[in-house]
């Protein structure tokens, strides 16, 4: 597919497939990192996704953790799960994205860790939240302190 006209160049790119936005078979989006921003495309059966771009973005730098460099240059992680978009990158606190198919929007939500008290010290909380939401999107053998509605 093509992209909408924007400079890519040191910037991250990475592509993901979210089937089954809201829990809807019809609703399936190619989810497009540009550098800090996320763009959809909706999948249709006959359409060039190309041409399904959707209105809507998410600006990863609304959760950028204070101090830390810019998102740009790194790809974030995705998962799925519940139907929720979950998204993780090494420099913002990581959120998970609900579509909802009556206002043809998005609700992006910042996922809340916890700091077990046993490792305060050994790490900071943001080294501790992006290595545990990691291990939950990829090993989903943790548990999400604050779980989506």
């Amino acid at each position: 597919f093509e992209f909408f006209s924007t400079d890519v160049s040191n910037k991250a790119v990475k592509e993901f497939l979210w089937e089954n936005a809201s829990g809807n078979v019809q609703f399936n989006f190619v989810v497009v990192q540009v550098g800090s921003t996320l763009h959809f495309y909706l999948l249709g059966d006959t359409t060039a996704v190309s041409g399904q771009k959707k209105s809507f973005t998410v600006d990863l730098t609304t959760y950028k953790v204070a101090g830390s460099p810019v998102l740009d240059d790194i790809e974030v992680s995705y998962a799925v799960g519940l139907n929720y978009l979950f998204v993780a990158h090494p420099y913002m606190e990581p959120i998970y994205i609900k579509y909802n198919p009556e206002t043809d929007d998005l609700t992006t939500t910042q996922i809340t860790l916890e700091i077990p008290e046993r490792l305060k010290g050994a790490y900071t909380e943001y080294d501790y939240a992006y290595r545990e939401v990691m291990n939950y999107l990829t090993l989903n053998n943790r548990k999400i302190v604050k779980t989506p509605d």
